[in-house]
């Protein structure tokens, strides 16, 4: 086998974590496995909805085009704290429901508590005491509103990262005979389908005809689609769970592997919370540093392009003004729906890392849970610098968006270069192995 290079066993080897040992898995059939992994496109649908149409939609209820990209600091600190955190406590879950499902279906049931909120934010805002001028004509700041707006933001980024690692190394831990590279691809498929039917729906300017109810006095056109594309997030969320947790059968975790031991002979508690985290470090698969590196330089070039898409198109494409004329803000409406077509591309790029990272874990030990959490790390640092410097960028150099696409495509370069030569390589053996499903 060549230097750098992984062979990539079918199984989930590994796939515990470190607290010991599992049963094997109940034997899935493909089509099973398939149904199991249908959560990720529901949360991966409210996701696309997420990234193409929150920035260009605070910025009606106030909050200025520099002052939006800390708004956005919510994701990292979330992606930062929790995902590790739950891709740890899940591998070493008890219930009798399995490690996974019982973090999945709590994640699932507060993202469709914050979409509400989001989606509902200038209504309460108006009941709070913002004001109650009809909203074709009023422009200015509504505070209450972006609070409430915020504080939902919040929730929603929180919620999404409870569930998505859990809901990889579920695949990953079900895969059996089909293999961890299996289960990632079809994990990915749905994930591609939610970003279709997430960008098709954020590009949609019909949802307030559809649902004409929605619209209110203090929620115009552009309010009211939004309403009616994250309440359809909201049913096909909960159909996709409904479906994972029944064809997901998860074997419940039984621990047997004793406790480490004093001097005294008495039991030493194993290490939790945050901090087990980077204690943890040190089970992660050899060749992981490169992925985390690889994936951190990409996610500085792609992070700036898939916050201010958008946003970009309404205003430095089709010249309009959320805060301005009508005819401004329509314009800029109309170029924020073709951004959010523009973004069905994301669903090829951001499955890359996650399938070699389930490859390492599964063929070198690690723990699934743990070895996503960790990857996730490696992609909110630099969401939270661009968080940190896209507003400051704005406001020192003063063309909008430019700069962070500037910055982002000199990363994208270094990023490319240095994935040549860090990422592991797959061996044509198993490639073949796993795509036939044999060992």
């Amino acid at each position: 086998m060549a230097h750098g290079e992984v062979e990539l066993s079918v199984g989930v080897r590994g796939g515990g974590g470190a607290g010991g040992p599992v049963e094997p898995p109940v034997p899935i059939s493909l089509g099973r496995l398939i149904l199991a992994g249908m959560v990720a496109g529901g949360v991966q649908y409210g996701w696309a909805l997420q990234l193409s149409l929150l920035t260009p939609y605070v910025q009606t209820l106030g909050l200025s085009h520099a002052l939006t990209s800390f708004m956005w600091l919510c994701g990292p600190i979330a992606g930062l704290v929790v995902q590790p955190c739950v891709g740890l406590y899940s591998d070493k879950c008890t219930s009798k429901w399995g490690r996974r499902r019982p973090f999945i279906m709590t994640g699932c049931v507060l993202i469709c508590i914050a979409v509400v909120i989001v989606g509902f934010s200038a209504d309460i805002g108006a009941a709070l005491g913002d004001s109650k001028e009809e909203c074709s004509l009023y422009h200015g700041h509504r505070w209450h509103a972006a609070m409430v707006y915020v504080l939902g933001f919040w929730l929603l980024d929180f919620s999404n990262n409870t569930v998505q690692g859990p809901a990889r190394a579920l695949m990953a831990d079900l895969s059996g005979k089909h293999g961890p590279s299996a289960a990632n691809s079809i994990f990915c498929s749905w994930m591609a389908l939610g970003n279709i039917l997430g960008y098709s729906s954020g590009s949609t300017n019909n949802w307030h005809k559809w649902f004409p109810f929605l619209r209110t006095r203090s929620c115009c056109e552009a309010c009211a689609n939004l309403k009616g594309a994250f309440l359809v997030a909201v049913l096909f969320l909960c159909l996709c769970l409904v479906i994972t947790l029944i064809f997901a059968k998860e074997v419940p975790y039984k621990r047997i592997a004793p406790l480490p031991t004093r001097e005294n002979d008495q039991a030493e508690a194993e290490p939790s919370g945050p901090f087990a985290v980077f204690q943890g470090l040190k089970n992660l698969p050899s060749r992981m540093s490169s992925v985390l590196v690889v994936t951190g330089l990409t996610w500085l070039s792609w992070f700036p392009f898939i916050l201010y898409d958008t946003d970009w198109m309404g205003r430095e494409i089709y010249h309009g003004d959320p805060q301005g004329t009508p005819a401004q803000d329509s314009a800029y409406q109309e170029g924020v729906r073709a951004g959010a077509f523009g973004l069905l591309l994301n669903s090829i790029l951001y499955s890359v890392p996650f399938a070699v990272t389930a490859q390492l874990a599964a063929s070198k030990g690690g723990g699934q849970g743990l070895c996503t959490g960790v990857l996730n790390i490696a992609i909110v640092i630099p969401q939270v610098i661009i968080a940190l410097g896209a507003g400051p960028w704005d406001q020192l150099i003063g063309k909008g968006n430019i700069p962070a696409f500037g910055a982002a495509s000199g990363f994208a370069l270094i990023s490319g270069i240095v994935g040549m030569f860090l990422l592991p390589n797959i061996s044509r053996r198993s490639f073949r192995a796993v795509s036939t499903g044999g060992h």
